[in-house]
């Protein structure tokens, strides 16, 4: 499934990459509009998938390894596929995305916004903050 869909870099169709895991309901708005989607699916997740079978990628990845070999795999996707943004729906895989975004300089949730979306104290202290 991963390597039949590979495009060049000369393709300005690049994937909109989840990373971990996808529920149904998470990611047909963007299918629905001709967008490139790939998974990197995390091996230990329980999470039942939602229908990935028209994605670009489906490849998987055992998300308790060391945060530089999930950097690694998704620059190995970059290189074949080329990314969009990374996109994630899970808060599980929140920080993970963050940091592999930050990383390789894709488009993607902030360091700041993620550790915002794990800690609901400085959410609430944000939200007091912005809109009083």
């Amino acid at each position: 499934m991963s390597e039949a869909g590979a495009q060049s870099d000369s393709n300005p169709s690049r994937l909109v990459l989840f990373l971990g895991a996808v529920r149904r309901g998470e990611f047909e708005s963007l299918e629905n509009r001709g967008l490139p989607l790939g998974i990197l699916v995390d091996t230990n997740s329980k999470t039942r998938l939602g229908d990935v079978s028209k994605f670009l990628l489906v490849e998987r990845f055992d998300f308790s390894r060391p945060l530089p070999e999930l950097i690694e795999k998704v620059r190995d996707i970059q290189s074949r596929f080329g990314i969009a943004c990374l996109y994630n729906v899970i808060e599980f895989y929140v920080s993970q995305t963050a940091q592999v975004a930050a990383a390789l300089g894709l488009p993607g949730i902030s360091r700041e916004s993620a550790r915002l979306c794990l800690d609901k104290n400085l959410m609430r202290q944000r939200f007091r903050e912005r809109i009083g």
